[in-house]
């Protein structure tokens, strides 16, 4: 293994030997799923309307039976990891144990991305022992950032416990790795990234960092970083 693939989270790298024979064999090996809608931030350039945990699920969300057998087909198709990125918060989604389960009993990886809130010891032990891979929301090492850019105070002292849990139960102790922080970079905490970067590299986190997309909220809020800002980050 490369030092390129040790900075990858566990479950979102393949080498050139592995894409090239799923090219030939006409295999799927990464599928994305959404989970539940629902959500208890309320993130300031999120476009969705009536943000919040009580607000957020819609009404033709998949029930368990339909995630069961998309990831049955997806195994079928030689599928080998799972993203659970979104759409709210996965860990909200009701059905979500029963979903991460299931495919780990297909030996698939599941990479869940989290804004922490539902991390605490019982949590981060039983998704250790399920072999999932962690991306955890983090924008800034600054208490008031983190709070302003979620829309809810006190988040940054939840995120931060969720983080210590996290590498305490050994997420980062393998390589490559089974933990990221991923973070947006804005107006507000462009000078977090490079320290943030820096922190991953030093504690073996994979890291991973993008932009806004310049439209809605992001962009009536004036929190798009313009070209020469992202050049100087990258």
């Amino acid at each position: 293994m490369n030092n390129l693939e040790k900075t990858f989270i566990k479950g979102l790298y393949y080498s050139d030997k592995e894409i090239r024979e799923a090219e030939k064999k006409n295999l799927l090996l990464n599928l994305d799923l959404d989970m539940s809608n629902v959500c208890n931030l309320k993130c300031i350039y999120c476009d969705k309307t009536n943000v919040g945990e009580e607000h957020c699920k819609k009404e033709n969300e998949l029930k368990l039976e339909e995630y069961f057998s998309i990831i049955k087909q997806a195994k079928k198709l030689g599928c080998k990891n799972l993203q659970f990125i979104g759409a709210g918060e996965p860990m909200l989604d009701p059905n979500f144990w029963k979903i991460i389960e299931f495919a780990s009993k297909l030996k698939i990886l599941s990479v869940i991305y989290t804004n922490g809130t539902m991390i605490n010891e019982g949590t981060s032990n039983k998704l250790f022992k399920l072999n999932t891979s962690i991306v955890l929301k983090y924008n800034s090492f600054k208490a008031t950032i983190q709070d302003k850019l979620v829309g809810i105070k006190g988040y940054d002292q939840r995120v931060k416990k969720a983080l210590k849990i996290l590498v305490d139960t050994g997420f980062n102790n393998q390589s490559p790795p089974r933990m990221a922080i991923d973070c947006i970079a804005t107006k507000l905490n462009k000078k977090d990234v490079i320290p943030l970067f820096r922190f991953c590299r030093e504690n073996n986190i994979s890291s991973q960092f993008s932009g806004l997309i310049p439209h809605g909220e992001a962009l009536e809020r004036g929190l798009v970083l313009n070209k020469k800002e992202y050049s100087q980050i990258y």
